[in-house]
């Protein structure tokens, strides 16, 4: 296996890079549970830049993934697949849906044991990042939970809302004659 012999570093300097994306998907879920905040009290003054800061913090976790993920299978494709990249360059003239087409046949025949490699490598990597993200939401919630005392974010601006008066408890208290 690639992974285990050659590729081991290119392996370890994807899971390393894969951490600090854990840790923007913990900033994006605290940040969108604030900007959650401000849209439920209505502060949209403050809202719309927090909105701002979650979409560019979610566009640099795509990016930053994308990065990874294209470094890693471009190793991977340059370690395991012997000879690819000199078919690759016979299919120049080729549409990209037969050069694809071609791609796999050529892989399917001669490199079995590297695509087997890179489908179990894609499961794992989906397997690592949807764990990812169901860990730093938990996390995040963690931290929300803790910064508001004890409860819930959303139960804590739902009882701040629910103070204010309400006419119904006005007219009767206006209706009950004084002694």
């Amino acid at each position: 296996m690639w992974i285990l012999n050659s590729g081991r570093k290119h392996f370890l300097e994807f899971l390393r890079n894969t951490s600090i994306q854990f840790f923007l998907m913990v900033l994006v879920w605290i940040a969108g549970g604030k900007f959650k905040i401000l849209i439920l009290k209505q502060n949209y003054k403050d809202a719309i830049p927090m909105g701002a800061i979650c979409f560019v913090m979610f566009l640099l976790i795509y990016l930053a993934a994308h990065a990874n993920i294209k470094t890693f299978f471009k190793e991977f494709r340059d370690g395991a697949a012997d000879g690819l990249d000199p078919f690759l360059k016979t299919l120049d003239g080729e549409n990209q849906k037969r050069k694809n087409r071609l791609k796999c046949i050529y892989l399917i025949k001669n490199c079995k044991s590297a695509l087997a490699e890179a489908c179990l490598l894609i499961m794992g990597i989906y397997f690592v990042m949807i764990f990812g993200l169901f860990y730093s939401v938990e996390n995040a919630q963690r931290f929300m939970t803790d910064i508001s005392g004890g409860t819930d974010h959303t139960a804590h601006v739902n009882q701040a809302t629910s103070m204010a008066p309400k006419e119904e408890s006005i007219v009767k208290a206006s209706a009950v004659p004084s002694s």
